[in-house]
């Protein structure tokens, strides 16, 4: 790394600001083994909080679509945690395991 590829940049907190205390204390409680510098959490912080604003303008729908997605995502997580397990051993009806798959293929078709 060269200095010439090096940009150095100040930050200074208002503790009594809430938003800028919170982003301090985010920075000063950081998982250290993950983010090793305050250099990489924010370059990924911004790099993220950007691209998710273009991504927004050039799709007005794109944070409905999210908040859908994991919803759906939720829902179908709590049916098959909640679908009764049957031991193998156990004679089933054909009619059940029917609607049961039926429910689900329908669920899939939200992914």
């Amino acid at each position: 790394m060269s200095k010439e590829n090096v940009k150095a940049l100040c930050l200074r907190f208002d503790l009594a600001n809430e938003d800028e205390c919170r982003a301090y204390d985010y920075l000063q409680n950081r998982d250290k083994a993950e983010f090793g510098s305050y250099t990489k959490l924010v370059s990924r912080a911004v790099n993220e909080f950007f691209e998710r604003r273009a991504r927004l303008e050039a799709d007005p729908y794109f944070e409905t679509r999210e908040k859908e997605d994991a919803f759906i995502a939720r829902v179908l997580d709590a049916v098959r945690y909640a679908s009764p397990s049957v031991p193998a051993s156990q004679e089933v009806k054909a009619e059940n395991d029917e609607n049961v798959e039926a429910m689900f293929a329908f669920l899939d078709g939200f992914e």
